[in-house]
């Protein structure tokens, strides 16, 4: 199981968020059960000029013992068409460069996301994400 959540700070720019992942008792076979790999991290962003975004995260891998810093930067080109470029720190599990690349499009009702990083001897990881949303919550007259 998965947690998280995100505040946007009123009336400023800065957003925070938290999260907790890979709750749960581990994956077990036969008679060995190995700890899911439980993660906590914290992070921030910024919204300059309505156009770009700063963002610093902080993650602990809690049964590695090992935290990892990533920073990132967003530009939306158009409203609806967004270039990201972000870099991380070393972990001991890869021997990438660290750093990454990619781009998002997003409407009001889908979105996709393709984003592309060198992953050393193993190479390169390229991931896709699309996402659609199927409803819109109305809180007090305003559209969330």
């Amino acid at each position: 199981m998965d947690l998280g959540a995100r505040h946007q700070v009123a009336g400023s720019p800065l957003a925070l968020g938290v999260s907790v992942v890979n709750i749960g008792p581990g994956m077990k076979f036969l008679n060995q059960r190995d700890p899911l790999p439980l993660t906590l991290a914290v992070g921030a962003a910024y919204r300059l000029g309505g156009v770009f975004n700063l963002a610093l995260d902080v993650r602990r891998e809690v049964n590695d013992k090992r935290t990892e810093i990533g920073i990132g930067t967003e530009y939306a080109v158009l409203s609806s068409l967004s270039l990201r470029v972000g870099y991380a720190s070393q972990s001991a599990r890869t021997s990438g460069s660290g750093g990454g690349a990619g781009l998002g499009i997003n409407t009001r009702r889908f979105r996709a996301d393709y984003t592309f990083t060198p992953f050393g001897q193993l190479g390169n990881v390229q991931r896709v994400s699309l996402g659609a949303r199927w409803c819109t919550l109305v809180r007090a007259g305003a559209r969330w």
